[in-house]
């Protein structure tokens, strides 16, 4: 398994597989038109494989001030793999340290809280819906 980073050139190929890439987040259904929209806009688009199969991915956006995690998904066949979703955050971390930027900025589920605090997130808000989370990037 590989964590890969699609490029600018690659978006147009990439809007082929939304249908797939929706599918694989069970949990966030009406995502077709969102994700249509936010792969051209969004500065990172990474995500594992397997051979020719995707495992997950995350869409990332560099802000002023930070990175923003705009989605993170891993489908079912990534998630009996164990670690795939820590990679593809590290693969973030990266990304955001190229950029100068030293935090990360996500919306998590209550859920996926637990996973976030693992891997060094604090909580800046909480509410019904969700839990805002971020993490200080260190050198």
């Amino acid at each position: 398994m590989e964590i890969q980073r699609f490029s600018i050139k690659q978006r147009n190929e990439l809007k082929q597989h939304i249908p797939l890439l929706v599918t694989m987040c069970d949990y966030f259904t009406p995502l077709n038109s969102w994700m249509a929209d936010k792969i051209k806009d969004v500065s990172d688009i990474f995500y594992a494989v397997k051979g020719t199969t995707i495992l997950g991915y995350v869409i990332a956006d560099k802000r002023p001030t930070h990175l923003e995690i705009e989605l993170i998904c891993v489908g079912t066949e990534g998630r009996a793999m164990k670690g795939i979703g820590k990679k593809l955050m590290e693969a973030c971390e990266d990304a955001a340290k190229t950029y100068k930027l030293n935090e990360i900025q996500l919306d998590a589920q209550h859920k996926a809280e637990g996973f976030y605090n693992h891997l060094g997130y604090t909580i800046l808000s909480k509410n019904n819906s969700g839990v805002r989370m971020k993490k200080i990037l260190t050198a």
